[in-house]
């Protein structure tokens, strides 16, 4: 690749000068709900991620310099965080068709819009496309990290803790993590992706998992829309989960879903403090079969969410639906639960 000198295009692309990390113009920032401004964290931006991963396999394999030069963004992108000490986690699982991406949406507008601090976004769900409902574009997932890896050892025969040009395994996956991030005013974004296949890279999943966890230390909230298997949620993460929403339709088949969700909470990996049921696309009051079944599944029903017609066209239009109006019932109805769950955080 021309220009390649002792990796200057590296720093170059990154905008590293002087020992910072540059911000892009705001032509490279994606706001949630409509452009609020505030909470911003000097990183590395979008362009500067996409030049990167272009030019990055083939560095590797020409010049032992950029492993520093990595290091040196890597170690950049951490200083300039900066953890907060306090991070509040929540996650949402239901079964397909919940609506459970959307709640996780209007959830993460109320953080920004009414709660103070940073907020990290955590695609879990590989059907869900919670970027597209908050108006973000998404370029690599944690999965493509770790097949690219995957690749790369094969192909280059690094088994032995270490890429081509000298950097560890533990930098490089690092670094992707770092340019896969999206960023916005107040809401990062990051997508994992499709879970580890049968010829997974086990070695790179655990390191995945301790990178993203430090990750999400140095955010205020962290959201993560969750597959509806509760066990991948702690094959995600070694964290503990502060809230999960459980959400349902109003339907029998949605109640037993969430029931079975909750049943496997005492049995993974990670603490779950607190769990609440949330019953989705309600069309007016509850019918009493329907309150019956909530009751019978012994979970504490925090909120109902009504169906909104105001929603039939943002999804008609594909317009994110952080944009909804404030007035329309269905935030009104997110907010009331976010409001309840997150108390004083």
């Amino acid at each position: 690749m021309p220009g390649i000198d002792d990796g200057e295009h590296v720093r170059a692309a990154t905008g590293r000068i002087g020992g910072g990390v540059q911000p892009a113009g705001s032509s490279h920032r994606r706001a949630v709900a409509g452009g609020r401004a505030g909470g911003a964290r000097g990183a590395v931006r979008p362009a500067a991620r996409r030049d990167l991963r272009r030019c990055l396999p083939s560095v590797l394999r020409s010049t032992s310099d950029v492993a520093a030069a990595v290091s040196e963004v890597v170690n950049a992108g951490s200083n300039v965080w900066g953890g907060t000490g306090l991070t509040t986690t929540v996650a949402l699982a239901g079964k397909g068709g919940t609506g459970k991406t959307t709640i996780a949406a209007l959830l993460i507008r109320y953080l920004a819009e009414e709660r103070n601090g940073s907020i990290l976004a955590i695609d879990a769900d590989p059907a869900s496309n919670l970027n597209l409902v908050l108006g973000m574009e998404v370029e690599q997932t944690v999965g493509d990290i770790r097949e690219d890896m995957l690749n790369l050892v094969q192909s280059s025969g690094a088994l032995a803790g270490s890429m081509p040009g000298g950097m560890s395994k533990q930098d490089y996956l690092d670094y992707q993590v770092q340019m896969a991030l999206v960023e916005g005013d107040r809401v990062d974004l990051l997508a994992m992706g499709r879970p580890e296949g049968p010829g997974c890279y086990c070695a790179a999943n655990q390191m995945l998992r301790v990178i993203v966890d430090r990750l999400e230390k140095q955010y205020s909230y962290v959201v993560i829309d969750n597959e509806a298997g509760m066990e991948h949620l702690s094959r995600r993460t070694t964290r503990d989960v502060d809230v999960l929403l459980l959400v349902t339709d109003p339907t029998q088949r949605g109640l037993v879903a969430a029931e079975h969700m909750a049943r496997m909470v005492p049995g993974l990996e990670i603490g779950v403090e607190r769990v609440y049921l949330v019953v989705n696309r309600l069309r007016g009051e509850m019918p009493p079969p329907l309150a019956a079944a909530v009751a019978r599944t012994g979970l504490e029903l925090v909120g109902t969410v009504p169906e909104d017609p105001a929603m039939a066209e943002f999804e008609y239009t594909g317009r994110p639906l952080v944009e909804l109006p404030a007035e329309t019932v269905v935030y009104q109805a997110v907010r009331e639960i976010a409001e309840c769950v997150m108390g004083g955080t």
